[in-house]
């Protein structure tokens, strides 16, 4: 997957862009957006483009770059996005999304400004498709140009000392983890929802990238496991019990597997406003 591109959203007949470093005013209506040397780049893109399933999206022109308000609701519905070397399509993913994407950042450990948009986007991207892995660096380039251009944001790369949880093997004859071994990328596949987390075949480093994103602190895989494995946890919260207790003690009962607290070094992506 990859992602990228120089965009503003045009609404209205027409607009009047700067170019900056080309110094020079375009004029744009709501289809062709902007000519960079022999490329002709699209802000505006046929609905049907933004469906998530990879055959449509392969088949969508070379060179949109969108990145508009979602049409796809807001954070109570589902997100998602599909992608390959040169293409990416996502409907209804923050903005902070498009940063780690950009960045190649491997997980949501962001440190944002101050009135940093929580809006929800739609993201579509083409360039033409290429036989190799080149596509995945440029496409990256230009969403974070684009996001600058566009929301004025920039990141770096910050280690900082930080609250994180140690994921360590408590019992080793735990009911709800069982090894596997599997050809099928299907069952490599992980699904969340606000009550589940399961994957046919995951690897602990995996497990812990995603109980990061239930319990909002980094957590680190301790475990020495290095096997792939059968996960199906449930999230059943007690009455008045917080998430982050739930996340613990779901993982202690089914999987043997605890989470503890310590003081870390943290790479983080630090998000400031540019001008």
């Amino acid at each position: 997957v990859v992602s990228g591109s120089t965009l503003t959203l045009i609404k209205g007949a027409l607009k009047i862009m700067a170019w900056t470093k080309a110094k020079m005013a375009l004029a744009v209506s709501t289809g062709i957006l902007l000519v960079a040397g022999t490329t002709t780049f699209l802000l505006v893109a046929d609905e049907k483009w933004f469906e998530l399933d990879q055959a449509v999206l392969n088949k969508a022109p070379d060179n949109i770059m969108v990145i508009r308000p979602t049409h796809f609701g807001g954070p109570a519905k589902g997100a998602g996005m599909v992608g390959g070397n040169e293409r990416i399509v996502g409907q209804n993913l923050p903005l902070e999304w498009g940063i780690v994407f950009a960045d190649k950042f491997t997980s949501y450990r962001l440190s944002l400004p101050e009135g940093f948009p929580k809006d929800r986007f739609d993201y579509l991207f083409t360039l033409p498709q290429k036989k190799n892995d080149s596509g995945q660096d440029e496409v990256r380039n230009m969403m974070r140009d684009a996001i600058k251009k566009q929301f004025g944001y920039m990141a770096h790369r910050e280690t900082r000392e930080l609250d994180v949880l140690l994921l360590q093997v408590k019992s080793t004859n735990a009911a709800g983890l069982h090894k596997t071994v599997t050809t099928d990328i299907n069952d490599t596949a992980i699904q969340t929802a606000v009550e589940t987390l399961n994957s046919k075949s995951i690897p602990m480093y995996g497990l812990a990238q995603e109980l990061e994103g239930y319990l909002g602190t980094p957590v680190f895989d301790q475990t020495g496991l290095t096997n792939r494995y059968a996960i199906d946890l449930r999230w059943d919260r007690l009455p008045g019990e917080k998430m982050e207790d739930t996340v613990k003690r779901v993982v202690l009962k089914d999987l043997g597997l605890e989470l503890v607290s310590s003081r870390e070094p943290v790479e983080m992506l630090v998000v400031e406003k540019v001008k």
